[in-house]
């Protein structure tokens, strides 16, 4: 899906941004991560579970956690920019960047409370100033982080794959020496 991506981006500008979930998980290396540790989860569940439909259940239960999971590591898998810049009221972070948070700046520079009262008075900027705010400060990952994350997530994902072959492998040759109760024939 990555040959269609970046006409889509262009056309759809910021309702189509490069770190939303679909475009990051449908583009890239990342996709073939992704079909190959939900292939090998479903694989070893259906190992353990040995029931076809209790496994497929089990994984699309487990692959949501994992894929839940993932979301929330992402934004923390890569080193995040933190940019400072004063006299503004914009977040001072490249306008294609993924925006993780940001905030109000003292004179000094330093990081302070947000002032929420400020945004219902009629004159903003004449507010944050008279509470001593004249900055803003964001992190953020910069659209040029795209692929190294794209390689991060795929890289967990392979190896998670990888783990879990060694524990299938490592429970269809005996386990803890325990005895299985072979699976039962089915009835006609």
């Amino acid at each position: 899906m990555t040959w269609w991506w970046h006409p889509a981006a262009q056309a759809m500008g910021p309702l189509f941004a490069w770190h939303s979930w679909y475009p990051f998980y449908g583009i890239g290396p990342v996709v073939v991560g992704l079909s190959v540790v939900f292939l090998v989860l479903g694989t070893t569940l259906g190992i353990f579970l040995r029931r076809t439909v209790l496994a497929m259940g089990a994984t699309l239960v487990t692959g949501a956690g994992l894929f839940a999971l993932l979301e929330r590591a992402r934004p923390h898998l890569w080193p995040v920019h933190t940019t400072y810049a004063q006299h503004t009221v914009d977040p001072p972070a490249p306008a294609d960047a993924w925006l993780l948070a940001d905030g109000p700046l003292s004179p000094d520079g330093r990081r302070v409370s947000e002032v929420w009262d400020c945004y219902a008075s009629r004159d903003f900027r004449q507010c944050l100033t008279a509470h001593g705010i004249t900055g803003r400060w964001a992190e953020y990952h910069p659209a040029s982080q795209l692929w190294a994350l794209q390689w991060t997530v795929t890289g967990l994902c392979l190896a998670l794959a990888a783990v879990l072959v060694a524990l299938s492998a490592w429970w269809v040759r005996g386990g803890f020496g325990i005895r299985r109760r072979p699976a039962p024939a089915e009835k006609r």
